[in-house]
């Protein structure tokens, strides 16, 4: 049983995450932010989920946009568990979760990633690459930036997207408030795409994986 137990390998925080923990878990590491996870925990099984129900072994992927790398946990699902051949551009704004990716979480096994520091709004505002899929998985602990479900973060997604090309939008249900903006989310995302799909995934299918694909 004790090969099982979870045992917290570092602490750590920073201005946009207060708490931050690398937990090992069975055989694996984890990170945490104070509530919820960031990679490799439930999160990874919902993205697996998800791709495994859209079988996006399928796909032709060249080019991917992962808004919210964290510590990895997406790349690591489509280039380790996939074998998909494919460069990867991660943006994630807290440095230190980008440290602690690199310590923990073998971000050199990797093929052709770009990782950049820097606000995800601010970068899809000013970006001129075109990509097969954009992931949006945007969280300061629990929570979406308001400014990540609006009509104009949409449109500059859309913008970034080859024609054929694919959204995948991770919004987590946890109360009412992330329910009714789930909502909101749903209508923006339809005014914007004209395909929404959406997915239930992951621990009592609380996450909403909205998939839209860019035809126009």
């Amino acid at each position: 049983m004790d090969a099982f137990k979870e045992r917290v390998i570092s602490r750590t925080g920073s201005q946009y995450n207060p708490t931050l923990e690398v937990i090992r878990s069975g055989n694996h590491l984890v990170l945490d932010a104070k509530s919820v996870n960031y990679s490799y925990g439930g999160l990874h099984r919902a993205f697996r989920q998800l791709f495994r129900k859209i079988r996006i072994s399928k796909w032709n992927i060249g080019n991917v946009l992962i808004l919210g790398f964290g510590a990895g946990s997406i790349a690591s699902i489509l280039q380790h568990e996939y074998q998909i051949d494919c460069k990867i551009t991660g943006v994630e704004i807290d440095p230190e979760v980008i440290r602690i990716g690199k310590e923990y979480f073998r971000f050199n096994s990797f093929s052709n990633l770009n990782l950049i520091e820097q606000d995800a709004i601010l970068f899809i505002e000013e970006n001129s690459e075109f990509f097969d899929i954009v992931v949006v998985d945007l969280y300061l602990d629990k929570e979406v930036p308001p400014k990540a479900e609006t009509s104009e973060f949409a449109d500059f997604i859309k913008k970034a997207l080859k024609t054929e090309g694919h959204l995948i939008f991770n919004k987590w249900i946890h109360d009412t408030v992330s329910m009714e903006s789930a909502a909101r989310l749903e209508k923006v995302l339809t005014n914007t795409f004209d395909n929404l799909k959406i997915y239930r995934t992951g621990h009592n299918r609380m996450n909403r994986m909205m998939v839209c694909r860019r035809t126009d």
